[in-house]
C-alpha cells in the first residue's frame, strides 16, 4: 500500500512550547517523528501534544514523551493543532506529516 506524503512540517526542538498550523478538514491520522543529531544519540526526544484549544502549551507534565530516534502514527481531528517541546538539554527535529 502506498501513502501519501501529503504536508510535512519540520520542528527544531527548544525549551519552548512550538505549535503546527491547525489539520485540514480531511486530516484524521498524523506521524510523528523525532530525531537527535548524532552527536547527541540517545537524547531524551520530545514531549508532544494534540489539541482542540489555539493557545496551549506543551510541557513534562501535560505532554506525551516520544524518544528520539522514533517515528509513530497518531489518530487526530480535523482542525486540531500539534505542539511540541524538547525533553531535555540536547536539540533535535521533529517532524509532523499530516
Amino acid at each position: 500500500m502506498q501513502k501519501r506524503l501529503g504536508t510535512v512540517q519540520n520542528f527544531t526542538l527548544t525549551a519552548s512550547s512550538q505549535a503546527s498550523t491547525d489539520f485540514g478538514a480531511q486530516t484524521y491520522r498524523v506521524r510523528v517523528a523525532v530525531s537527535s543529531p548524532s552527536s547527541t544519540a540517545g537524547a531524551s526526544g520530545a514531549y508532544i501534544l494534540f489539541g482542540d484549544t489555539t493557545g496551549l502549551t506543551v510541557s513534562s507534565t501535560n505532554g506525551t514523551l516520544l524518544p528520539a530516534p522514533w517515528a509513530e502514527d497518531f489518530t487526530v481531528t480535523p482542525g486540531q493543532t500539534f505542539y511540541t517541546i524538547t525533553a531535555g538539554s540536547t536539540l533535535g527535529v521533529v517532524s509532523l506529516r499530516s
